[in-house]
C-alpha cells in the first residue's frame, strides 16, 4: 500500500489508499497518514497517530463503491477537532483537490487559541448555577439518563413541504411570517418528546440550542474548521411547556437562540467550558438538545464527475439528548426535512402519536 502525496503551499498531504472487497462491493479506505498535532508551549511531545490506528485517528474516511456505480462517503471525526461545518469544509478541500484544483477554495485555519478561556473565575448566572448544582447530585430519575442507549430505539421522521405547511397552521398570526423552520420543528418536537416521556407537570425541563459561532463572532476567521459550536440552555416546567399555546413554546426557543446574539455571551460560554468539562455532562436531567444541520453545505460538494444525492449525520454523542434536523430529497426531487429521535420504545410510540396530531390539517 503506497501513499498518494500532494504538496500544497509548502504542506505535504498524504493519503494511503487500500482496496478491499466487501461482498460484491469494493471499499476504498482513505486514511490519514501519521499525524502530529501542533505542539503546545512547555508541553511534552504528543503521541503520533498512525494510519493503521483508525480507531484512535482524529479523522477517518471510508468510501464504499456500489454496484450501481455510485458510492457512499463516510467520515468519522473527533468532535474536538471539528464540528459539522468544519467537516464539510474538510470534505470540500478534498473534492477541490480531486477536481484538480491547485489548492482548496477555502484554506483551513487552525487558531484553536481563539477558544481559550479569558477568565479563571467567570460569572455564573443563576440558571447556569442550577445546572452545575444538579450535576453534583447523586440521584437521577430521568429514564433518558438511566436507561442505556442500546436499549432505546432510533427513528428518523421525514416531513414534506406539505407537512411543514400543516405545522405552520398551528402558529399564531403574529409569529407565522417570522418563525423559522428550525424554531417551529424544535418547538413541536420538544413538546411532543416531553409528553411522550411522561414527565410530571412540576418537573423542570430544559432545551439546549446549538449555535454556530461562525458569522456571529467577529474574531473567528474565514476557514476556521474547529469546533465553533456554542450552546445556550433555557428551562421551564412541564406544565408551562405543554399547556400553553405553541406560540409560547416558539418564544422559548427564540429566547434560547437570542442568548448567543452578543459576543459577550459567546465569550462567557467559552469561559465556562473548563468548568463544564469537570462535570459528568451526561447526568443533566430532562434536557433536550436541538441541532440544525440543514445549512452546513453538504449539497454544495462538487467532485466534478459525481453528484451528491443525499446524506446526514448517523449519530453523534450523546444521541439520547440530541435531535438533528437535516435536509433530504424524495424520489421526485422535492426537499424534505428529517428529524432524528432516540427514545425508549414506549415513549417512541407516544412520540409518534403526538407528532401525528400536529400534522392533522
Amino acid at each position: 500500500m503506497s501513499p498518494v502525496v500532494r504538496e500544497l503551499a509548502g504542506y505535504k498531504v498524504a493519503a494511503f489508499v487500500r482496496y478491499r472487497r466487501v461482498g460484491v462491493s469494493v471499499a476504498l479506505c482513505c486514511e490519514a497518514a501519521a499525524l502530529s498535532l501542533p505542539p503546545r508551549s512547555g508541553s511534552r511531545p504528543r503521541r503520533r497517530l498512525r494510519a493503521s490506528d483508525s480507531t484512535h485517528a482524529p479523522v477517518f474516511t471510508v468510501i464504499t463503491y456500489l454496484k450501481c456505480g455510485g458510492f457512499v462517503l463516510g467520515t468519522y471525526m473527533c468532535h474536538c477537532i471539528a464540528d459539522a461545518f468544519g467537516t464539510i469544509q474538510f470534505l470540500k478541500a478534498i473534492v477541490d483537490i480531486a477536481r484538480g484544483e491547485a489548492k482548496p477554495t477555502t484554506l483551513p485555519v487552525w487558531e484553536r487559541e481563539l477558544f481559550l478561556a479569558t477568565s479563571l473565575q467567570p460569572h455564573i448566572k443563576e440558571d447556569q448555577k442550577k445546572l452545575f448544582d444538579e450535576l453534583e447530585s447523586t440521584t437521577c430519575d430521568d429514564i433518558m439518563v438511566t436507561m442505556p442507549t442500546e436499549n432505546m430505539v432510533s427513528e428518523y421522521f421525514i416531513l414534506s413541504q406539505i407537512d411543514m405547511a400543516a405545522l405552520r397552521r398551528h402558529v399564531p398570526l403574529n409569529l407565522n411570517k417570522t418563525v423559522t423552520s428550525f424554531e417551529l420543528l424544535t418547538a413541536v418536537t420538544w413538546r411532543s418528546r416531553t409528553i411522550a416521556l411522561g414527565y410530571r407537570p412540576c418537573h423542570i425541563v430544559r432545551l439546549m440550542i446549538v449555535v454556530n459561532a461562525r458569522g456571529r463572532w467577529k474574531k473567528l476567521p474565514l476557514g476556521y474548521y474547529g469546533n465553533g459550536l456554542l450552546c445556550s440552555v433555557i428551562e421551564t416546567t412541564v406544565n408551562d411547556l405543554c399547556t400553553n399555546p405553541l406560540g409560547h413554546t416558539i418564544e422559548l426557543v427564540r429566547k434560547a437562540k437570542d442568548e448567543m446574539k452578543t459576543e459577550e455571551n459567546m465569550q462567557l460560554r467559552v469561559d465556562l467550558l473548563p468548568l463544564w468539562r469537570e462535570k459528568p455532562y451526561i447526568k443533566v436531567q430532562r434536557i433536550f438538545e436541538a441541532c440544525d444541520i440543514k445549512w452546513i453545505g453538504q449539497d454544495t460538494l462538487d467532485i466534478g464527475w459525481a453528484k451528491r444525492i443525499g446524506g446526514g449525520i448517523p449519530t453523534v454523542s450523546p444521541p439520547n439528548l440530541t435531535s438533528y434536523q437535516f435536509l433530504c430529497k424524495n424520489e421526485k426531487g422535492e426537499k424534505s426535512t428529517v428529524i432524528s429521535m432516540l427514545l425508549p420504545q414506549p415513549a417512541m410510540d407516544r412520540f409518534k402519536k403526538e407528532m401525528a396530531a400536529w400534522l392533522i390539517e
